[in-house]
């Protein structure tokens, strides 16, 4: 049987990674609802305050038209800043009151479109990172935020 030489294999290794980093699995509009209510039955009052209901929902949009995060308002205020990515974070950021102001200038809005960018760019662009633990970490909390609650059995039981 002929061997395979070390050279080759590691060349297809790193093609492989460069071919699934270039496939993201991009978020659409109904799972970004889903993911913000979802994380809203999670984390019925996160840091400590209670948050309104899901509302309208906005795409933001790179130079080249790629969605890089989206804003799921919150009735009757705030919202959740949510990753248009399933390789990044889900849950970016998020406000108990307030409008997102979604406008080049405003440094939320600015550090949001930069940062998505720029770390998107970086996991596209090296392989390797696809195994970081960021990245391993980040699919985890999205198959967690996709996983219906029905889905999670609940074993309880009683002290005798």
């Amino acid at each position: 049987m002929k061997k395979i030489p070390p050279l080759i294999f590691i060349g297809v290794y790193l093609l492989s990674g460069i071919i699934t980093a270039a496939f993201a699995d991009p978020i659409d509009h109904a799972r970004s609802v889903q993911v913000a209510q979802r994380w809203l039955e999670l984390s019925q009052n996160p840091m400590g305050r209670s948050v309104g209901k899901i509302g309208k929902t906005q795409t933001y949009l790179n130079s080249k038209g790629e969605a890089r995060f989206r804003v799921v308002n919150l009735e009757p205020g705030g919202f959740i800043v949510l990753a248009a990515d399933d390789d990044l974070e889900p849950v970016i950021a998020f406000s108990h009151d307030g409008a997102f102001d979604g406008v080049a200038g405003n440094p939320l809005f600015d550090l949001l479109s930069k940062d998505t960018e720029e770390l998107t760019q970086h996991l596209q662009g090296n392989p390797s990172a696809k195994h970081s633990n960021y990245h391993l970490q980040s699919k985890a909390k999205w198959n967690r935020l996709t996983t219906p609650l029905a889905s999670v059995t609940q074993v309880s039981f009683k002290m005798s």
